[in-house]
């Protein structure tokens, strides 16, 4: 995804189109402006709940209204018609001031959301402590089952015990008060109009959820084209909580594998389902976005985006329908799977055939209503060929109008077709443990944390890889110089990516020893001689396994590869800021030609220029690698080093686009020493807990 300012006001000096001699310097040029709402549609509220008595409540408030008041966690409770009696007002104040040594903002879950690194307690005395503080919660929810805010402090405090069911159970009822509300808020239509004032009278940023309606010399007016008011903010606060969920069964996946790898594989599958059960929600549960231009993933962009991106869409349309033709009916697993996902042969390629339609009238919508060229005369770093990175980045820019959304809208950003999804019997990877024992050797002598390995996958485990992620609409994520994503949380979630996961955890336990999954991912390429590969930049990460999959025999000899810089970074790095470097483009109107373009800012050519300076003088201490491209290869090295694709020149055709799979295993900087003493400090945890349960009912036993 293009990373687009939020809605601003723009001084004319501040905002300038690429050609000319002036470059936004930083970000502070674009201050906030004040958002008007026209007219929103509330959510319906059942009349069937009586009005309490004045005197013992508080004001009534929206789902939305709990949503924004208390940030990520809406407070909602159908049996009271979201209006909470003053006596469990009190009971829950007890709470917050019980609850806060352990939360250092009650109303936050990113400790959740990164459970592998939430501290294991394991003092008698404050494993006392917080049984104390949890009864307290229990007795509450009693009384309000539906507090997601509570039940979500009483999943991080089970987590901190090392009770993973209950945790578990914690986090699937906020998950089904989320769903409860789902189908009532995201049912309703209902858009939302913006009013923006500049004296700019030429050029105007477009912000990322609206489109362009209508101009005067000096105000702008924008509709709305996200998902429903009230539906949108419940899905995002949906995909917090499942991520906590996921995170929570890869953490105990990883604290059970030495002693059963049946339940550590099992744990493992239940995470990747959850993110995909979340994702199939997202994208199905606003059935009114169905036929409206929508965003329907909170960060995904579908007004600005890219013609690659635009381009790949219309392909796989063309690949699913011959597919279709070819084995529908012959091939019987296909069959089945057709029928499953579209009813019949005939209604799968008609959807197959009317998106690939749509995604070519929006190429040509694009060709005539953004600007095509522009004139670069100012110094870029990271020139390749001839051409600087943003120069490739900004001619594959492409600014959406309303008619180019209407016709994407049913295909863009779902889950349209899924394909050779299911776990492979005989494996993904080779079994010959002499194969893995010489690698992990490898890994443990080798000084540099630097390995390439050659002909991991077996031919079956490839071929079925290949044509998931050729076959399967999971690639919602476009970026800059021309590539796409496919991210955990947004498809990239199926059977035989956690087979994959599991069987890299049991190959290798030295290599990846106690670290547990963080993410995984898949990235594709444009075709032909279209792409630079993604820049420098690291992945925060242990260890990072990066895998190709391509076959090799269209790729120009030296491409297709990737370069590693193997010296740690520097400690005050941060992520956002050095590590991943995102440049910031600005999409305009210009009123005088009225075609679309692009501004930008200097400030991620600052960052890369610094980044690019790091990796100079790193080589003066070690030689950077160059690891050439090959067909099932997979890349294992530390995540912290800086690293880059290489040039991108494979042939032309869907099936030649460089396609990578990524595995990052533990957190950044952490030795494997450090992963299992909090390992350990987890199975500590769950055995105090299972003890402490044991006891307890045998305490009852004896009462009877």
């Amino acid at each position: 995804m293009l990373v687009i300012e939020e809605t601003v006001t723009v001084p004319e000096s501040k905002v300038v189109p690429l050609g000319s001699n002036q470059i936004i310097q930083n970000e502070s040029a674009f201050p906030d402006v004040d958002i008007e709402y026209v007219s929103p549609v509330p959510a319906p509220v059942s009349s069937a709940i009586p009005a309490p008595s004045p005197s013992d409540t508080t004001t009534p408030t929206t789902p939305l209204d709990d949503f924004i008041t208390m940030n990520v966690c809406p407070f909602y409770n159908p049996m009271f018609n979201r209006v909470t009696p003053i006596s469990i007002q009190s009971q829950r104040k007890e709470l917050t001031t019980a609850i806060s040594p352990y939360l250092s903002n009650s109303f936050d879950i990113s400790m959740l959301e990164i459970s592998a690194i939430v501290p294991y307690i394991l003092s008698k005395n404050s494993r006392k402590e917080i049984y104390r503080v949890l009864k307290k919660i229990n007795n509450y929810l009693d009384l309000m089952p539906d507090d997601t805010s509570v039940l979500l402090w009483a999943s991080n405090l089970y987590l901190r015990l090392g009770d993973f069911d209950n945790a578990y159970n914690s986090l699937k009822k906020v998950l089904e008060t989320i769903d409860s509300i789902l189908g009532l808020v995201c049912a309703v239509p209902n858009e939302l109009i913006f009013a923006i004032s500049t004296t700019d009278p030429t050029d105007i940023i477009i912000t990322n959820s609206q489109s362009y309606v209508s101009t005067d010399s000096t105000k702008f007016t924008y509709t709305s084209m996200a998902r429903s008011l009230n539906c949108n903010p419940f899905i995002v606060f949906r995909t917090k909580v499942a991520t906590a969920l996921a995170e929570a069964y890869f953490t105990e996946s990883r604290d059970v594998l030495d002693k059963d790898k049946r339940r550590s594989y099992e744990l493992l599958k239940k995470g990747v389902s959850t993110y995909d059960e979340n994702y199939k929600t997202s994208t199905l549960i606003d059935n009114w976005g169905l036929s409206q231009p929508t965003t329907l993933l909170d960060n995904s962009n579908l007004l600005v985006t890219t013609r690659s991106f635009i381009r790949h869409n219309m392909n796989q349309m063309e690949y699913l329908y011959n597919l279709t033709i070819a084995e529908c009916n012959t091939n019987l697993a296909f069959t089945k799977s057709i029928i499953n996902q579209h009813s019949s042969c005939e209604d799968a390629l008609a959807k197959f055939k009317n998106g690939f339609n749509s995604y070519k009238e929006v190429l040509e919508i694009v060709h005539r209503t953004n600007k095509q060229h522009y004139d670069f005369d100012i110094g870029i770093i990271g020139k390749r060929s001839g051409i600087s990175r943003i120069e490739r980045d900004v001619r594959d820019v492409a600014i959406l109008n309303e008619d180019a959304l209407a016709k994407i809208a049913p295909y863009t950003f779902r889950n349209i077709h899924e394909e050779s999804n299911a776990e492979l019997p005989e494996g993904i990877f080779r079994s010959d443990t002499n194969f893995w024992k010489k690698y992990e050797e490898i890994w443990e002598k080798n000084k540099t944390s630097l390995m390439v390995i050659d002909d991991m996958f077996t031919p079956e485990g490839l071929t079925t890889l290949r044509r998931f992620v050729e076959g399967t609409t999971m690639w919602h994520n476009p970026k800059p110089s021309g590539y796409i994503c496919a991210f955990l949380d947004y498809g990239f979630s199926s059977p035989i990516v956690a087979q994959a996961v599991h069987e890299l955890k049991s190959n290798m336990p030295k290599t990846l020893c106690d670290h547990r999954l963080k993410t995984t991912w898949g990235y594709k390429y444009p075709d032909g001689n279209q792409a630079d590969g993604i820049d420098v930049h690291s992945d925060f990460a242990a260890i990072n396994i990066n895998c190709w999959i391509t076959p090799e025999d269209t790729v120009e000899e030296g491409t297709g590869g990737m370069i590693i810089w193997p010296v740690k970074p520097p400690s005050n790095w941060t992520n956002t800021g050095h590590y991943n470097v995102a440049r910031r483009i600005y999409p305009m109107m210009n009123k005088t030609t009225g075609m679309f373009e692009v501004a930008f800012n200097q400030t991620g050519e600052q960052l890369t220029t610094e980044v690019y300076k790091f990796t100079e003088e790193a080589e003066k201490i070690t030689p950077r690698v160059k690891v050439p491209y090959r067909s099932n290869r997979c890349v294992f090295f530390d995540s912290s080093y800086v690293h880059a694709t290489d040039l991108v020149r494979f042939g032309e055709g869907y099936k030649s686009r460089r396609i990578n799979l990524t595995f990052l295993f533990g957190a950044m900087g952490a030795s494997c020493s450090k992963a299992s003493a909090f390992k350990q400090s987890g199975v500590l945890a769950s055995e105090l807990t299972k003890k402490e349960k044991l006891e307890e009912e045998r305490e009852k036993a004896r009462q009877k």
